[in-house]
């Protein structure tokens, strides 16, 4: 299957499912998918590097909560806890530009061509949703709800480039 009809066939499926699918334009992709669920963004993207594999990613942007969450003295232990969830659901992670100095948290699975399916595919999608939306709730609520999570922002992934969604 080319690159080509696997691009087709997984915009297909989660047309099928019903959700919302726009084309990223993510450079140096065979085809890039942004795929909303929830109100929040995760990328479907077939890397041209790749050659047997898809990427599926979000990210988490601090915004304007960032200095309050990396202020606090409770951040080191949330952040531990963080990546041992990560590590637990076998996810790729990056706190960026770096764990000290976080603007966001990038998370992204690979789905090799053997193993996908609609099923793996509607399974990935939902599992970096539900992480996405647990970490926008575990800082919340370790930092005692006095950072308001809901205006945490959700874009791109961790090979875009930084572009932003609309």
């Amino acid at each position: 299957m080319t690159s080509e009809q696997m691009g087709t066939m997984i915009h297909d499926w989660l047309k099928e499912d019903g959700f919302p699918v726009d084309d990223a334009g993510v450079p140096n992709t065979d085809f890039s998918w942004a795929v909303t669920i929830s109100k929040r963004k995760i990328l479907v993207l077939k890397l041209k590097n790749r050659k047997d594999s898809i990427v599926l990613s979000g990210r988490m942007v601090f915004g304007e909560n960032k200095e309050r969450i990396l202020g606090d003295s409770k951040v080191d232990d949330i952040f531990y806890e963080l990546t041992t969830k990560y590590l637990e659901l076998g996810l790729h992670y990056n706190f960026h530009p770096n764990f000290r100095n976080a603007n966001l948290i990038e998370l992204s699975q690979h789905i090799h061509y053997d193993g996908l399916s609609k099923h793996e595919l509607a399974q990935t999608l939902s599992l970096l949703r539900n992480i996405l939306v647990w970490t926008q709730q575990k800082i919340s609520k370790e930092l005692d709800g006095t950072v308001d999570v809901s205006n945490l922002e959700f874009i791109s992934s961790p090979v875009s480039g930084g572009l932003p969604f609309d």
